[in-house]
């Protein structure tokens, strides 16, 4: 039986790419002072991950759940690939999408008074299939499609989600005049905040599809409380999820 490293398909006739918008509103609220809300949108189609070329064909049981193996006498048995004559052929190529949409939010403040302020918050979701991994977020979250025959089964966050964004900045000029000692002088501040990316659970090779690299994820119980008895040593409840 034959089987490779993970790679690229050689086939690809399809060039990802992105389509973005967005529309935004400005006001003047004061004197020297601007409001901004606006929409911003991005999609994104054909984008490459990774998949199994060559995964074991699937039995589907009476709930819908798909099974890659059997279990014979207490060993897992996995069933025929689609090619017998090769293992896995994990390779990426354009099967992935995402999906961005953000809310946006300034309040700016231009120098009078020796005054400088700037605020923005952004509220925005991410959503994506599975991705090729790399960048912020880094590999935080399968980097491929887990089920070669239900790419929507990783429909989720983004690994570079970030729901929250807050900035702000101040700058205060000095009254101070008389000579190059005492003028130009500043006070300045900056602050920004942001909330955490996502992660996922992987459970290793449950369903025997003897692939190393797309890692199925555990089931979630039903009603579960995932955030019980939270710490800085437990950050979610591992009674939550089974294999």
């Amino acid at each position: 039986v034959l089987s490779q490293t993970n790679g690229t398909y050689y086939g690809i006739h399809t060039t990802p790419y992105t389509i973005e918008y967005n529309l935004n509103v400005q006001r003047e609220l004061f004197k020297n002072t601007l409001l901004s809300v606006g929409y911003t949108g991005t999609r994104g189609i054909h984008l490459l991950a990774f998949h199994d070329f060559n995964a074991p064909v699937p039995t589907t049981d009476s709930s819908g759940v798909m099974h890659f193996a059997s279990v014979v006498n207490g060993v897992g048995i996995q069933n025929p690939r689609s090619n017998p004559a090769f293992g896995a052929l994990d390779m990426t190529d354009t099967s992935s999408y995402s999906s961005y949409n953000g809310l946006l939010v300034s309040l700016e403040h231009k120098l009078s008074a020796n005054f400088v302020m700037q605020f923005s918050y952004t509220y925005s979701r991410c959503i994506d299939s599975a991705y090729t991994y790399g960048g912020l977020g880094f590999n935080n979250v399968p980097s491929a499609n887990t089920n070669p025959y239900d790419w929507n089964a990783d429909k989720g966050n983004c690994s570079y989600d970030l729901r929250h964004v807050i900035s702000a900045n101040v700058v205060y000029v000095l009254p101070f005049h008389g000579n190059r000692f005492k003028e130009g002088w500043q006070l300045t501040g900056i602050e920004a905040y942001h909330t955490g990316v996502p992660f996922a659970l992987g459970e290793g090779d449950q369903a025997d599809l003897q692939n190393n690299f797309d890692t199925e994820r555990p089931s979630y119980v039903a009603g579960c409380n995932v955030y019980a008895n939270q710490s800085v040593q437990q950050c979610y409840n591992p009674a939550c999820f089974q294999a």
